[in-house]
């Protein structure tokens, strides 16, 4: 399959499913990296309370469960992570968009404010990666491919669409305390622009 088919077929299985939103209430393109939120970066706080205390008192409360942790993405007050196991419709939609393709049943999702970006796994021992970001997407695949496609989010929002299919489908959603950097085209891929 050549890039640009395979990037079509990754854009229509995201934006088929209805699973990328761009959210414009975001106010700015910056995206913070999950833990910045937690310290200021200084040694001590204005109470004296040193960097260590801050970070023992957070670690000592509950992590979210599942559905907070869902409803505090959806609100865009914490950058999540999540399992999604594709139901049937969307299986025999993904089914019906690659044909020839072995169909995977799970993705893991990251979301981060207006920032949605995607882990598929493929039968090859790869990884797709789909990630949409300010009215595009962006499709590659690792490890070996150093070309990706840009093309336009045709989604037009779709935010109540991957809440409810999120809702339904969205398991083991926790707070991400990864690299920001996913959330952001990868450098050491050139992606073409198509559309």
């Amino acid at each position: 399959m050549s890039l640009n088919s395979h990037a079509r077929t990754l854009a229509a299985v995201v934006a088929g499913l209805g699973l990328v939103f761009t959210l414009t209430a975001c106010g700015g393109d910056e995206v913070d990296d999950a833990g910045a939120a937690a310290g200021s970066g200084s040694d001590s706080g204005a109470d004296g309370e040193s960097e260590a205390d801050k970070d023992a008192a957070e670690d000592s409360s509950p992590p979210l469960d599942h559905d907070a942790a869902l409803a505090a993405g959806f609100e865009q007050e914490l950058a999540i992570t999540c399992g999604y196991t594709y139901d049937e419709q969307e299986r025999a939609g993904l089914q019906a968009m690659s044909p020839s393709a072995e169909v995977p049943s799970e993705a893991t999702i990251y979301l981060d404010g207006g920032a949605i970006y995607w882990d598929i796994p493929q039968p090859d021992g790869r990884m797709s990666h789909v990630l949409a970001r300010d009215g595009f997407l962006y499709t590659w695949k690792v490890p070996g491919d150093a070309e990706g496609v840009k093309s336009p989010d045709t989604t037009n929002g779709g935010g109540d669409e991957l809440q409810r299919r999120l809702t339904k489908n969205a398991h083991d959603c926790k707070a991400y305390d990864g690299p920001a950097s996913i959330f952001q085209p990868p450098s050491g891929i050139t992606f073409t622009a198509v559309g």
